[in-house]
């Protein structure tokens, strides 16, 4: 397996990733619940695929396989920013608004995830 290979199946991973954990968010949200331990590891791991995402990217284009569209890197590096994001702007809180906010956040990663897959 290359390592594009792996940096194709890492991120379909990621976006089923970031789509099931943007879904819990919003049904904690919906369901009045704050931010669990539990949500919080899935956040980091989110956080965690992201970032192996961005370096397996790095890793390939230091071996000139660039994507065929230079948006691929601005969307890469925007799903990147945008928990660290969310945590900054709600200074680590863990309540019902801030669920709701990192649901958000997440479905919209997953939405740079797609945007970036389709411009490889």
């Amino acid at each position: 397996m290359s390592l594009s290979d792996v940096h194709s199946w890492l991120s379909d991973a990621l976006l089923f990733y970031t789509l099931l954990t943007g879904l819990w968010g919003l049904l904690n949200f919906i369901g009045e619940r704050e931010i669990s331990l539990g949500y919080w590891g899935a956040l980091a791991m989110a956080q965690m695929l992201v970032m192996s995402q961005g370096l397996l990217g790095g890793l390939l284009w230091l071996q000139d396989k660039r994507p065929a569209q230079g948006i691929h890197v601005i969307y890469g590096t925007l799903a990147a920013l945008g928990l660290p994001l969310i945590y900054a702007v709600t200074r680590g809180r863990e309540g019902r608004r801030e669920s709701l906010a990192y649901g958000v956040a997440l479905l919209l990663v997953a939405l740079l995830v797609w945007g970036a897959a389709a411009t490889t």
